[in-house]
């Protein structure tokens, strides 16, 4: 096919059928980790430029020791952002009824779930990111997690907000508790701007 800058029908199907033909709301994969046993999962490279949203995946999650919880925090000009820029919101709901809203204003991390250590208690989840690149917005980001507390299905949704005007330039997780490590793997996608 001659590149002559337009496509006519037939070259957007053989372009499509090659999965070379990018459309709008494509996820571009940025980057995927595989860890064990660490307390810090960094994105530092999250092409905050080219991508009005991000997503982001993890599936098999869980810490050594079964006590702590997933937290994110990001990097404002390559440095960890750890003052009380953080604020967020959500519901945990339990398959028997019960529910927990953890919440905070102020906080020096976001939520994310518990961690356990058997292999049916892994947490999986994904998280929308909202804004990173704008330094004239606040950014933003839903979150949506399952897992398991002993028997019991645990699902949270929630969402919240960077509340410092700032470029996001990365995306660091870590262990609630410092000397917790995880296994897990963590997957960095960009959504294709119009």
């Amino acid at each position: 096919m001659a590149n002559s800058g337009i496509f006519d029908v037939n070259d957007i199907r053989h372009l499509m059928d090659n999965q070379q033909w990018k459309n709008i709301g494509d996820l571009e994969l940025i980057q995927t980790q595989t860890v064990t046993n660490q307390n810090a999962v960094d994105f530092t490279d999250i092409k905050e430029n080219e991508y009005d949203v991000h997503f982001l995946t993890w599936t098999n999650v869980g810490d050594w020791s079964g006590t702590g919880s997933l937290k994110f925090r990001y990097f404002v000009d390559g440095t960890v952002i750890t003052s009380s820029s953080y604020d967020y919101g959500s519901v945990e709901n339990k398959a028997d009824g019960n529910t927990y809203t953890p919440q905070a204003s102020s906080a020096t991390s976001f939520y994310a779930p518990m961690m356990a250590s058997s292999g049916s208690d892994l947490t999986h989840g994904y998280i929308y990111f909202f804004g990173l690149g704008d330094a004239f917005k606040y950014s933003l980001h839903t979150i949506h997690t399952v897992d398991r507390d002993g028997n019991i299905l645990v699902f949270t949704n929630g969402g919240g907000a960077y509340l410092e005007k700032n470029v996001v330039d990365g995306i660091r997780f870590v262990e609630s508790q410092a000397a917790n490590h995880f296994d897990g793997v963590f997957s960095l996608y960009g959504i294709r701007n119009p």
